[in-house]
């Protein structure tokens, strides 16, 4: 295996759990609006959608470091 495709194995399974957690967060939100009025994940820093982005990113960055080193094929 490739250091590029260790790297988009650790970067998919981090953003899995970060999917995963921001879901949970999201959930939680919207019981705390509903029950309290206040998003209670977001307040308590459960969101972490800023880290899904960056997590994103590195996706791209990895892929189009693939395609640059045909590691990969384009579809199209």
């Amino acid at each position: 295996m490739s250091q590029l495709q260790a790297e988009a194995v650790i970067v998919d399974n981090a953003l899995v759990r970060a999917s995963a957690q921001q879901e949970t967060a999201r959930s939680n939100d919207t019981v705390g609006v509903l029950l309290l009025g206040l998003p209670t994940a977001s307040l308590s820093g459960s969101n972490v959608a800023p880290q899904i982005a960056d997590l994103k990113g590195c996706k791209e960055v990895i892929q189009q470091a693939q395609i640059q080193r045909n590691c990969i094929k384009v579809a199209g």
